[in-house]
């Protein structure tokens, strides 16, 4: 066998091994719906009534979120572009008021789940107590949930 062949052989299975590899990744890729709030779902055994209030809650939250996450942004840049003053009161008095805003996101993040309790029935709690476990890795952007 020559060279060439050799050569062109090693470069089709190289080529089918890449095309293999393609189709592994696309088809394994984690889409839409494997987030936290199916996992929530699924780990509480949520019935259709209890989805669509735990939706309405999910809006209500990323909503006020959202809001908070403006507001901190916008702090910031005050922060950050007031830098350069010798005014540390002011840089201070900033600096807290980005503190007191992600305080508010933690009560934000608590009472959703004490929302999410009172969805709960009681042969579900055992379950939400569970749960209440692994919300740290769950919210870790980056990590999946342990199953």
């Amino acid at each position: 066998m020559n060279k060439v062949k050799l050569l062109s052989i090693f470069a089709i299975v190289l080529l089918i091994t890449n095309l293999i590899s393609l189709v592994y990744i696309f088809k394994n890729k984690p889409g839409r719906g494997e987030g936290p709030k199916d996992y929530v779902i699924e780990k509480l055994n949520f019935d259709e009534d209890q989805i669509n209030e735990y939706q309405k809650l999910i809006d209500v939250h990323r909503k006020t979120i959202r809001q908070s996450d403006q507001k901190i942004k916008e702090l910031k840049n005050q922060l950050y572009s007031g830098l350069d003053s010798s005014d540390e009161y002011v840089r201070d008095s900033i600096i807290n008021r980005i503190a007191k805003v992600q305080i508010d996101i933690e009560k934000t993040h608590c009472k959703h789940f004490k929302d999410i309790q009172q969805l709960c029935k009681p042969s579900q709690l055992k379950a939400y107590n569970s749960l209440l476990m692994e919300m740290s890795d769950l919210f870790n952007q980056g990590k999946k949930p342990r199953r």
